[in-house]
């Protein structure tokens, strides 16, 4: 990558209590050379191909191991094993503060492009229906006082907060419940992933054959906030997973995901309503 040499700050030099050519030849002199550097970043960058000097959030993440799906009708993460490129965007999951090999967190806020690429490979003439869709999570947890009535949410402290009043089966870390109500005391929560972004639904009939599911989407995410990528089968779980191509004359081996993320536009304000 090209690089620009920042602009230093002016040293400038102490007045004197008498006028003194001296003095403002070596004022201007030093303005002029930092006026100098500045022109000299905005030609560059404001020139021909200066789009080389923009360090953007950006990340390549894939997976090299097939992955099967579980059950019919089943929620499966899809999972990656690789990093390519993480610049400010990685696999992290935010919730446990560690990484992950599913959920793709950004660290700085704005507007993403998520391009995913998944090869499924279909084993049967079985008609299969194979859906994905995406799960946000939030950055930081909710606190008691704060709760939407109807959203799923994970206990992380308990607090003062008796979470059994708006919804939840237990009052322990850990429990998912729907809440009833705001909540009061000091207890905190997460907003549990199914705040869900569409859904596409491909149908793979064919025995042997790989079919490619594709999705290209803009997202908005604040910094902390991740996105995870699911997939399910309706029927026949075992006759279709995500296939990494092994490598064969005269071709190499392939991936059975690959996802690349580019932030592409300033966090809006205020943030819009996930479509449908």
């Amino acid at each position: 990558m090209s690089f620009l040499n920042k602009p230093t700050n002016p040293a400038l030099p102490l007045p004197t209590p008498d006028y003194s050519r001296q003095y403002h030849d070596a004022h201007n002199n030093v303005l002029r050379l930092f006026f100098n550097q500045l022109q000299n970043v905005f030609d560059k960058v404001l020139g021909r191909n200066g789009g080389q000097f923009i360090d953007c959030p950006n990340g390549v993440f894939f997976n090299t191991t097939d992955q099967a799906f579980t059950a019919n009708d089943t929620a499966e993460p899809i999972e990656f094993d690789n990093t390519y490129l993480n610049n400010a965007v990685r696999l992290w999951d935010p919730i446990t503060d560690a990484v992950s090999t599913t959920q793709v967190q950004a660290q700085v806020s704005g507007v993403y492009n998520f391009q995913y690429t998944g090869q499924l490979l279909s084993s049967s003439g079985n008609s299969k229906s194979v859906s994905l869709w995406i799960s946000r999570y939030d950055a930081a947890p909710t606190k008691a006082g704060s709760f939407v009535t109807g959203f799923r949410y994970e206990i992380i402290t308990v607090g003062t907060t008796n979470f059994t009043l708006i919804g939840a089966a237990a009052n322990t870390v850990g429990t998912v419940f729907v809440a009833t109500g705001p909540g009061t005391g000091t207890g905190t929560a997460w907003a549990y992933p199914d705040v869900k972004y569409s859904t596409r639904i491909n149908t793979i009939k064919d025995n042997g054959h790989y079919v490619e599911m594709t999705w290209n989407f803009n997202i908005d995410l604040a910094a902390g906030e991740a996105v995870e990528l699911y997939m399910s089968v309706d029927d026949h779980y075992t006759e279709v997973e995500l296939a990494a191509p092994p490598a064969t004359a005269p071709y190499p081996a392939g991936a059975s995901s690959v996802l690349s993320v580019n932030f592409i536009a300033p966090l809006p304000e205020p943030r819009p309503t996930l479509p449908p």
